[in-house]
């Protein structure tokens, strides 16, 4: 593939080729097979490791092309894992924001999410305060704390004592197979 000793093989051009950024692609790679990760997470965990700003965009675009670092894929995969562990949208979309995914990127991702949202609340408060909670005035203001502690909005609560999520409850779209 080489035409000429001084050109470099493809292979080996991270933005140059050299050892050290060969070492923070490797890095990176390492750090991607344990999970995936945020490109602005990586980033600054990469940025620990050494090498400068432009040798780690192009660690960091490469791993883009090569399809291994996908920030829509990320949030959508952590919301995923969030709902599932009872957390609220307001709470996703604090965490998602804090590990540097562009607000429009989160925005996007949650836009669909409202039903999942409100079945991964009824879940919650059913395992947590059982069943006929939202007829029992201590059980709703105990809901309340617990909704607001795992960053659910008002209007979760509000839905389900109306009993919007009675339906959804036990049909968490995000549940594993």
């Amino acid at each position: 593939m080489r035409t000429t000793p001084e050109e470099p093989h493809p292979k080996d051009s991270v933005a140059g080729g050299d050892s050290g950024e060969r070492t923070l692609y490797t890095r990176a790679l390492a750090r991607l097979a344990r999970r995936d990760h945020a490109r602005g997470e990586l980033a600054a965990w990469l940025r620990r490791h050494g090498g400068g700003e432009d040798t780690l965009n192009a660690v960091l675009d490469r791993l883009v092309t090569e399809g291994y670092l996908d920030d829509e894929r990320y949030a959508r995969e952590r919301l995923r894992v969030l709902l599932r562990r009872g957390k609220g949208l307001l709470l996703i979309r604090a965490e998602l924001t804090a590990v540097g995914l562009a607000r429009e990127l989160v925005d996007r991702c949650l836009a669909d999410t409202r039903g999942a949202a409100l079945a991964s609340a009824a879940e919650l408060c059913h395992r947590r305060l059982g069943s006929g909670w939202e007829r029992d005035p201590e059980r709703v203001a105990r809901a309340r704390l617990l909704l607001a502690r795992r960053g659910y909005e008002t209007a979760t609560l509000r839905a389900l004592l109306r009993g919007e999520g009675d339906d959804l409850a036990g049909d968490l779209p995000c549940k594993e197979p």
